[in-house]
């Protein structure tokens, strides 16, 4: 994954919200995915892409909340794809990481139809804000500014 593609996600995620972290966590999932694509099945850099992607969905699977009935068929959904991924890793079968793809997609476009109706605040406190826009720096017009607060970290 390129550094510019890992800030923005960063600057995402400092700002999301409980439906947009899962979101931006779909999209990374992809992107790693995407990634191994782009390398010759079985090399190096194709299995560290497809080991970070299972990674992120273990971790999808750790924040269930299972009081609530989709939870279940998520992990299941999830075991499964962890599953094709390991196969994409052992079979060198790429099928299985479009496989996963459909579905990563297919859930981000449900999440994101239900995105505008999450009125939750953003998960991570005390970052700095993000104000979208063209703005100008010296000898430079920059995408985003931030803003600095006062109090950003532990308070002893």
């Amino acid at each position: 994954m390129e550094d510019s593609l890992k800030k923005q996600f960063a600057m995402r995620i400092s700002q999301a919200n409980n439906v947009q972290m899962i979101l931006v966590s779909y999209e990374i999932i992809d992107t790693y995915l995407r990634d191994a694509k782009n390398f010759n099945a079985g090399t190096g850099d194709y299995v560290i892409n497809i080991d970070k992607a299972k990674r992120c969905i273990e971790e999808m699977m750790n924040n269930l909340h299972y009081e609530y009935d989709i939870a279940r068929d998520l992990k299941q959904l999830y075991l499964y794809m962890k599953k094709r991924l390991r196969q994409a890793i052992c079979e060198k079968d790429t099928d299985a990481i479009d496989e996963v793809r459909g579905m990563i997609k297919n859930l981000h476009d449900s999440y994101e139809s239900v995105a505008d109706s999450d009125e939750s605040e953003p998960v991570m406190k005390n970052t700095q804000s993000v104000v979208a826009g063209m703005t100008y720096g010296k000898n430079q017009i920059l995408e985003e500014s931030t803003q600095d607060i006062s109090n950003r970290g532990y308070r002893i």
